[in-house]
């Protein structure tokens, strides 16, 4: 029992989990500032970290054939783009992975509902999109262009309004105008896992949108959408359009402009592993600039 639970945790991607509790955390945070509530920003969290490890889970259940047909992408023991493998190794029932994540979905959704209305209605869809980018015959993952936008947006714009109403307040034009910033940031640093899958997703003729524009066209949009939406936001910070933490925003622009270049500097398999894990944390941080 111990031993199915610590593999079920583990394609859960644990680390990754604080890239999707960040935005609706920070949302929550800036729309109520001084009256917040702990034990609401611990709720609103959870509900998006159980929604992720459900999504994470479902990847490797649903991709499991196709990824036993590539390689393992790890850095220093994390997984970083492709399945696990777990499934495989581990002999795990695929009506246990199914009852896992049933469990984490009904209970983010219970914890959702007791939060509010608007806040249920905006989780569940970013867990329809975190679910059904694995899982066929909708699989976002394969739908190009279109389905990485929908999947960054929902991790973005709409994660991050999620707070902003469980905050008890209206969505407000600089909180959409930082979610839309926000979604391509999102944008940026997740399709890196697409470039990293590259090899294995063209093989086995799936379209995601880094098949479909190729590598090198791919890897520039990546590059442009983690430098553009910080400079956008600086000038509306100093434009006082919007109310940002500008050293904040300096910072995250060196960062982003270093993570573009080393991007743009060639495709080193440890190099892409290595930014997709530190974007994990940078990703995270960038949501609370409103702060």
């Amino acid at each position: 029992m111990t031993g199915t639970l610590f593999v079920l945790l583990r394609i859960s991607r644990p680390y990754y989990i604080l890239q999707a509790i960040a935005p609706p955390v920070a949302g929550y945070l800036a729309t109520s500032q001084v009256e917040f509530s702990v034990l609401t920003t611990a709720a609103v969290g959870c509900v998006f970290g159980l929604l992720a490890m459900a999504a994470w889970a479902g990847n490797d259940l649903f991709d499991s054939e196709l990824d036993s047909r590539g390689r393992l992408k790890l850095f220093h023991g994390l997984y970083v783009a492709g399945g696990t493998g777990l499934l495989r190794t581990r002999k795990l029932a695929a009506r246990t992975v199914t009852t896992y994540m049933l469990l984490l979905i009904s209970v983010a959704l219970g914890l959702a509902a007791a939060i509010s209305l608007p806040f249920l209605v905006l989780a569940g869809l970013c867990g329809l999109v975190g679910v059904f980018y694995s899982v066929p015959p909708v699989r976002l993952k394969t739908r190009g262009l279109f389905g990485a936008a929908l999947t960054a947006t929902s991790y973005g714009l709409v994660a991050f309004t999620a707070g902003c109403v469980a905050a008890g307040t209206q969505i407000s034009i600089a909180a959409i105008t930082y979610g839309v910033a926000m979604s391509v940031l999102v944008f940026g640093y997740d399709g890196i896992g697409h470039i990293i899958d590259y090899a294995d997703d063209n093989e086995n003729g799936l379209n995601t949108f880094a098949v479909q524009l190729g590598a090198p066209c791919a890897i520039k949009l990546l590059a442009a959408c983690q430098v553009l939406p910080i400079m956008v936001l600086w000038i509306l910070g100093l434009t006082s359009v919007l109310k940002l933490n500008l050293t904040g925003v300096a910072v995250l622009f060196l960062a982003t402009a270093f993570s573009a270049i080393l991007l743009l500097s060639g495709r080193s398999g440890q190099r892409l592993c290595a930014l997709r894990i530190v974007s994990v944390p940078l990703l995270s941080a960038s949501f609370f600039l409103l702060l």
